[in-house]
């Protein structure tokens, strides 16, 4: 009876010491990660069924540190290819931007209707610079490959 209790417990944590690469834990609304079809793992899932980063650009990734590192030479609008254990994605580097808000404003016209009556009103809107201060993260929250459940 032991030995019957003890192998149902092994096929519950579904061991997979040979687990490689980095598990997706999160991905960011509106990222580079998502826009490229990347979806946010459920949080009820189990560990082994997230997907992972297996390679970027063909490199293969073993640790998180080694996803990390495969960023550091990216160039804003690079496409990068991402292969999971689900597929592969192509990744498009965004910028990262900053919106500045001047000491100016802006005045424009606008029509509005209301009740079939077209109006136009005055709105005065602050003066915004947006500058690009570098690289934008992909979205994607990871963490060491699980070995078991």
């Amino acid at each position: 009876m032991l030995i019957i209790v003890l192998l149902f417990a092994i096929i519950a944590i579904s061991p997979n010491p040979w687990a490689d690469g980095v598990t997706i834990k999160s991905v960011e609304k509106n990222s580079s990660a998502s826009l490229a079809g990347i979806e946010n793992p459920k949080p009820t899932a189990q560990p082994l069924s997230k997907e992972r980063v297996l390679a970027i650009n063909g490199v293969e990734i073993h640790t998180v540190a080694g996803y990390y590192a495969a960023f550091e030479d990216v160039k804003i609008n690079q496409t990068l290819k991402l292969k999971t254990t689900k597929r592969n994605y192509q990744v498009k580097i965004l910028p990262e931007i900053v919106r500045v808000q001047l000491n100016e404003t802006i005045t424009f016209a606008r029509n509005v209707t209301i009740n079939g009556t077209t109006t136009t009103e005055l709105v005065t809107v602050p003066k915004v610079r947006e500058d690009i201060v570098g690289v934008a993260d992909i979205g994607l929250s990871v963490g060491e490959a699980p070995t078991t459940n």
